[in-house]
């Protein structure tokens, strides 16, 4: 999703729009929205695809899922979201 090549390089295979609606529309309704797609750009941007998932497989391996699972529990514990008491 971040790069066209199985090195990290080239350019991006997928288009991040559909993310960008999605928060646009939450931010309409007033409710939190996590962009899991910037918020993992950082660290999937430009690196080999083996580092974060499957070989030949779109799903993430144990570090994909570590990372995917951060994200998640930042933005739960984020006390700007008021999502937790």
């Amino acid at each position: 999703q971040y790069a066209g090549k199985a090195d990290g390089t080239g350019e991006p295979l997928w288009s991040s729009r559909s993310h960008l609606e999605i928060e646009k529309a939450a931010r309409a309704a007033g409710v939190p929205y996590l962009n899991s797609y910037e918020a993992l750009h950082s660290p999937l941007a430009g690196s080999p695809r083996y580092r974060y998932y499957y070989a030949g497989d779109m799903h993430f391996n144990g570090s994909g899922n570590a990372l995917w699972a951060a994200a998640h529990v930042n933005f739960l514990l984020d006390k700007r979201n008021n999502l937790l008491p």
